[in-house]
């Protein structure tokens, strides 16, 4: 039964990095969007 608690434990770990790292992936992308987006209309109103 240990085992089973053991390989709960490093699922939910490896679970909780790459939800993190999903999160961090997300967040640079919507800033990369928005700095794209204010260049742009900087540029037409230009």
């Amino acid at each position: 039964m240990q085992d089973a608690y053991e390989l709960a434990a490093k699922i939910f770990q490896f679970h909780c990095k790459t939800n993190i790292l999903h999160s961090v992936f997300t967040l640079k992308s919507r800033i990369q969007v928005s700095i794209t987006e204010r260049w742009v209309v900087a540029e037409i109103s230009n």
